[in-house]
Formats: C-alpha cells, sequence, structure tokens
C-alpha cells in the first residue's frame, strides 16, 4: 500500500510546473506573494507615452546610413538646406541694400535741387554785380585823380553763400555710390566736380569782395597806399564773377534745368542790396 502523503506530494509538484510550487507561490498565509504582485502591477500600469494634445508620441532613433547612396543623399539635404538659408539671407540684404540706395538717390536728387536753385539765385544776381564793380573802377579812378571816395558807401554783397554737398559726400563714405547705375554714377560725379569749382571761385570772391569793402571805411580811414590792394582786389572779383557765371551756367545746362533771373529785386534786401544804390541817399 502507497504512501498516501508521499502521493499529495507528487500531484502538488506536477500540477504547479517546473521547479515552481504553489506553496512557493504563497506567503505564509495563504496569500499572493507581494513582490510579484507589485511587479505585474507597475507593468500592467506603465500608460502609452502621449504628448499634451494626446496624440501618441513615436520617437524615431537616428539610423546609420548603409550605403555611401544614403549618406550622400542626407549630406545633400544638409547641403541644400544650408544653401538655401543663405541665399534667402543674400536676398533680405540685397532688397534692404536697394531700398537704401534709392533713399539716398532721392535725398542727392533733393540736394542737387537745392543747390542749382542757389546757383540760379546767384546768377540772377550777375547784372548787379557787374554794375557795381564798375562803379568801383570809377571810384579808384577818381581816387588815383585825386577825387577820394566818399562818405556813405554801400558795396553790398554778390551772395556768397556756400553750395551743399554733404549727402553726396555721406553717400560717397557709406559705399553706396558703388552700388548705383553707371549713368547716376556719372551724372553726380560731373555735377559735384563743377560744385567743388563754384564754391571755390565763391570762396575767392568772398576774399576780394571783403577788400573792397574797405572804400565803405570812409576818405578819412583810406589812404592812398591801399589802392593798388584795392585794385587787385577789383580785378580779382571780376575774374571770380566771370568764372562763377561760366561754371553755373554749364552747371544748369548739363542738369536740363532753366535758370532763372526773376530773383533780383526780391533778393536785393536781403543780401546787403547789391542792386541798390551805391551811395545811401544816391539812386
Amino acid at each position: 500500500m502507497r504512501n498516501p502523503v508521499r502521493n499529495r506530494n507528487s500531484v502538488t509538484g506536477a500540477g504547479v510546473g517546473r521547479g515552481t510550487s504553489v506553496t512557493e507561490q504563497l506567503d505564509g498565509e495563504g496569500r499572493p506573494d507581494s513582490a510579484a504582485a507589485a511587479a505585474s502591477t507597475e507593468a500592467a500600469a506603465v500608460p502609452e507615452t502621449r504628448d499634451e494634445a494626446g496624440a501618441e508620441m513615436e520617437i524615431h532613433k537616428p539610423k546609420a546610413a548603409h550605403s555611401w547612396r544614403e549618406f550622400l543623399v542626407e549630406i545633400g539635404t544638409i547641403v541644400i538646406g544650408i544653401l538655401i538659408a543663405l541665399g534667402l539671407e543674400q536676398s533680405i540684404e540685397a532688397f534692404h541694400e536697394r531700398q537704401l540706395a534709392h533713399e539716398a538717390q532721392e535725398a542727392i536728387d533733393a540736394e542737387m535741387r537745392s543747390d542749382l536753385d542757389l546757383i540760379a539765385s546767384r546768377l540772377s544776381r550777375q547784372v548787379c554785380i557787374e554794375r557795381r564793380l564798375d562803379q568801383v573802377a570809377g571810384l579808384l579812378i577818381g581816387w588815383k585823380s585825386g577825387k577820394a571816395p566818399p562818405e556813405g558807401l554801400t558795396l553790398g554783397d554778390p551772395g556768397d553763400a556756400p553750395l551743399i554737398d554733404q549727402r553726396w559726400q555721406a553717400n560717397l563714405n557709406s559705399g553706396r555710390f558703388s552700388r548705383q547705375a553707371a549713368p547716376d554714377q556719372a551724372r553726380q560725379a560731373d555735377f559735384y566736380t563743377r560744385l567743388r569749382i563754384l564754391n571755390d571761385v565763391l570762396q575767392r570772391e568772398h576774399y576780394a569782395w571783403s577788400q573792397l569793402r574797405t572804400l565803405e571805411l570812409g576818405p578819412r580811414l583810406l589812404s592812398a597806399d591801399m589802392r593798388p590792394a584795392l585794385t587787385e582786389a577789383l580785378q580779382n572779383a571780376r575774374t571770380d564773377a566771370h568764372d562763377f557765371a561760366q561754371v553755373a551756367r554749364l552747371q544748369a545746362r548739363m542738369s536740363n534745368r532753366p535758370l532763372s533771373t526773376s530773383g533780383i529785386a526780391s533778393d536785393a534786401a536781403g543780401l546787403g542790396d547789391i542792386c541798390g544804390p551805391l551811395v545811401s541817399g544816391r539812386p
């Protein structure tokens, strides 16, 4: 007769499976093992990875290129992306430079128009300047003959307001001049070259007229030894007036802008009465 206890243990071992018995899965009180239960619970409780919108996020690990063809495709994609970015950046910079060049062009055109207005105003007094110089020559001739210049002389001023080239210089210094079209470069260079010549003439003319106004001191302060210097100043003033008129008319002709001489009367009062009487109180 077989031992019943041994038979029960054999049945028990056979029902559980390899290496694990029912008693090993139960603690001393007949409950499941706590560590195994916790591990099973954690495995079941792991949620799926989702983004904020609730959609599933898929994370792809980078894969190494398996052939030279795949490697070259990846490199080509990167290079093309970089070239596109650089091209867009250069396009934006070129657009910005064109806009700045256009604004500079408009500013220079406005400056050129202002200078032409000053030139026109100066030329409008050319007749008065030449007549005044003839009157001064008559005074010096009379003085040489023993007739001293009278009191109350008012020679006036030819109007030596400097011509402006600040915007042109700023355009040169910024380097935008070289980005302009060739016809615009040639036109501006010609204009401002003549403008510089006119400014030089105006500066010399101003000095000559400042010497001629010595005659306004009157006979009590004038002496005979001053006459040679005044005669030289008169000749210089004549030369400067002639040179200015010649270059100014050329400037106007090359700029395709006619110069008006209608401002003589309105400008006379504000410019030392160059067109007014030589002696106060006389016509």
